[in-house]
């Protein structure tokens, strides 16, 4: 039986995440809990400079921008 290795990297910078990961968790502030989770739709690393990553990240950035300004709200709403 083979075993596919997980990992888990924390990252503030939303290209890196991008460039990086398969799937990208937003968390809350303490105590943590998932507030939305994002499928990157290619797998493999890419550079943070690749059009790929820029376009997923020009779209990002306005859910993002929401996303920060929901976790100052009571309710917050999961997004999974």
């Amino acid at each position: 039986m083979r075993r596919q290795p997980t990992v888990l990297f924390v990252t503030h910078d939303l290209r890196e995440a991008l460039s990086l990961a398969q799937r990208i968790v937003f968390l809350s502030p303490s105590p943590a809990r998932i507030v939305s989770e994002h499928l990157v739709a290619r797998c493999g690393l890419c550079s943070t400079d690749d059009p790929a990553v820029n376009a997923d990240y020009a779209a990002l950035l306005n859910q993002y921008a929401q996303l920060l300004q929901g976790l100052h709200s009571p309710d917050i709403a999961t997004n999974r």
